[in-house]
């Protein structure tokens, strides 16, 4: 039976618990030419809703190109994914454009075999010969030619765009803006790690702040609809899935849709037709032994003291940071406290709960229940 909670990343044609009124408000900034930039947390989901605006947007006549850029390392890597992108999003979409069309000055577009399952696919490289920026700029030259010339509007997707502030961007940022100034591209910006991303649509130096793009946050899912959500798609699976199911994977996850779809996987997946509670835990501790390589990650390339904080708002929750029982439970003094803080919620590790007796959490509940572990195998 095929399950209704794909682990995969979801199509079109997969349920998707709620963003439908943050679908249409996109959508509709899509069509009247207003620049967006979707914040969210890691894992909330922006790049299924970047999907589904381009699908949505796909059905009203306008051609799509998605660039992932999670991972970007230079100027020549930016240019060889928007070629890339470019190359798939024209030929497929209403513009239709011939692949033959779709050449780019110092980058070679050829089909070769793939290492993992031997079909072709497209691979972009750019000229060596020609620097990172000389070859980002003829792609965007040309990418703006081809725009001018689709029969309708072009929608240009850029998700993980934060990692575009680890590169030196000022020639990245310079390159970008002159092309999005000059072309009449539709534009969706997606991004994570507010720290790193709001600073170049708003910082005075930064050429992209020339934008002035509308912002859209994504929250977590509410409660009431991820628990109707769940209940549905087991029934409509022939599946029964209990209220009290629901509500675990539901609180749990705390609305992450990363989490929730991937509880409700293994729940499906284990049960015949009725999970019972014990379903719950072990989808958790699933989920938990295939994240740990990446919270060690996270917590590796954090500062010892930072670390530290971090594990003390993952055991202590529910203590205020700045009284002397959290801070002599964990080592930590008043003025560590004060300058981690603001650094960590900078990466978007840890959200306040409550403002008046500053408490804190950290805001992935998995890395939360990891980082306890630590704590229980030291």
């Amino acid at each position: 039976m095929k399950t209704p909670f794909p682990l995969t990343p979801l199509t079109e044609h997969d349920p998707l618990c709620g963003r439908v009124q943050e679908i249409l408000d996109l959508c509709e900034a899509a069509v009247t030419g207003t620049p967006t930039l979707l914040c969210g947390p890691p894992l909330s989901g922006k790049s299924t809703v970047l999907d589904r605006v381009q699908s949505l947007l796909a059905q009203q006549g306008m051609t799509s190109i998605k660039v992932p850029l999670q991972g970007v390392g230079s100027a020549r890597d930016l240019a060889e994914r928007l070629a890339l992108a470019a190359a798939r999003g024209l030929a497929q979409g209403p513009a239709k454009t011939p692949s033959e069309d779709t050449s780019f000055p110092h980058m070679d577009l050829a089909r070769v075999p793939s290492p993992l399952t031997g079909r072709p696919r497209t691979v972009a490289t750019g000229d060596p010969a020609v620097s990172g920026t000389t070859c980002l700029q003829g792609v965007l030259g040309r990418l703006e030619e081809l725009i001018s010339r689709a029969p309708g509007p072009v929608h240009l997707g850029l998700d993980n765009v934060e990692d575009l502030a680890l590169l030196a961007a000022g020639e990245v940022e310079k390159a970008l803006q002159d092309f999005l100034a000059s072309s009449q591209v539709r534009l969706l910006i997606a991004g994570s790690r507010k720290a790193d991303l709001l600073p170049m649509f708003s910082a005075k130096n930064r050429p992209l702040k020339a934008l002035e793009v509308t912002r859209f946050s994504l929250a977590p899912l509410p409660y009431s609809e991820l628990l109707g959500f769940i209940i549905f798609q087991f029934s409509r699976s022939g599946k029964t899935c209990p209220r009290s199911v629901a509500e675990s994977v539901a609180e749990i996850s705390c609305g992450i849709p990363y989490y929730a779809q991937r509880l409700a996987h293994h729940i499906f997946a284990a049960t015949s037709q009725v999970p019972e509670s014990e379903a719950v835990a072990a989808a958790a501790e699933l989920i938990l032994d295939g994240e740990s390589p990446r919270y060690g990650r996270i917590l590796a390339g954090l500062s010892p003291k930072q670390g530290c904080v971090l594990q003390a708002l993952a055991r202590f929750p529910q203590i205020p940071v700045f009284t002397s029982d959290f801070l002599k439970r964990n080592g930590l003094s008043h003025s560590t406290i004060q300058r981690i803080l603001p650094k960590l919620q900078d990466m978007e590790l840890i959200i306040r709960t409550d403002r008046s007796s500053k408490k804190y959490r950290v805001q992935d509940p998995f890395l939360a229940e990891w980082l306890r572990t630590l704590g229980r195998a030291v």
